[in-house]
Parts: C-alpha cells; structure tokens; sequence
C-alpha cells in the first residue's frame, strides 16, 4: 500500500496545471498588448481617412480649375463641377462634410474645407480640424498634408 500511495503523490506532482499567478499574468500581459494594439488600429484608421478627405480635396480643386478654363469662373457646390457625394471614395462623406467658399476678391478665387463629423472616428482628430486647400495651392493645417 505504501509504494502505490506515492506512486499516487509522483503522479499528481508531475500533473501540474496553471496558478492563479501565472493566469493572472497573462491575463494582465493580453490586457496591455490589446490596448496597445486598438490604440495603434485607431490611429491608422484616423490617419487613412484623412488621406482620402485630402484625395478629394484635390480632386475637387482639380475639378474647379477645369471649370475656371471653360467659364473664368469658380463655384461654390463640388455637384457643379462633376464631382458629385457619390464621387467620394469609401465612406469619405460619411465622415467629412465638403464646403467650397468662393473667394471675394477681384480675382476668382476658392477654399475648399474638409470637416469631420460629429459622429465618425475623425471628430477626434483635433490636430487636423479642419482641412483646407486654397486654389493658390494653401494647404492648412500643413502639418497634416
């Protein structure tokens, strides 16, 4: 009886599963390398989006200066120019609303401003609020171009 009774205690020695602590740390290691991996997603999807309200920025400019040849003119709607919402790639629109400000001086001039909606990931980009482009070429805020 004595040799099957520790043969039974080296049985359930070498059986060993996890502690607390050791689940626990993982746990804990998981948790900090999740954070870390949504903060970066996060960023990358702010940074993408703005990439394309800056693609459409300039295609509206393009679009406009092709107008100003034919009628020495801008306008004020990107519809007028060829470049209507449905033009904007991926969900562009659903995060940017486009505003074309005719400029008021003698000589024909325009702003285009890309600002992020309220709703979208973009309201939190706070260091590019909002885009511009001027039709002398004035990208603002620079350090987001």
């Amino acid at each position: 009886m004595r040799a099957s009774a520790a043969s039974s205690r080296v049985a359930r020695a070498s059986v060993r599963g996890f502690t607390l602590i050791e689940l626990m740390t993982v746990v804990i290691i998981l948790g900090i390398l999740t954070a870390v991996a949504v903060s970066k997603y996060h960023q990358y999807v702010v940074r993408a989006n703005r990439n394309a309200a800056e693609d459409v920025l300039l295609g509206i400019a393009s679009a406009e200066e092709r107008y100003l040849i034919d009628n020495r003119a801008y306008v004020a709607t990107a519809s007028s120019v060829g470049y209507p919402a449905s033009a904007f790639p991926g969900n562009t629109y659903a995060n940017y609303s486009f505003v074309i400000t005719p400029g008021t001086g003698a000589l024909p001039s325009y702003t285009i401003t890309a600002t992020p909606t309220s709703t979208g990931a973009q309201a939190n980009d706070t260091a590019c609020n909002p885009l511009s482009l001027a039709s002398d070429g004035t990208k603002l805020p620079t350090s987001c171009w």
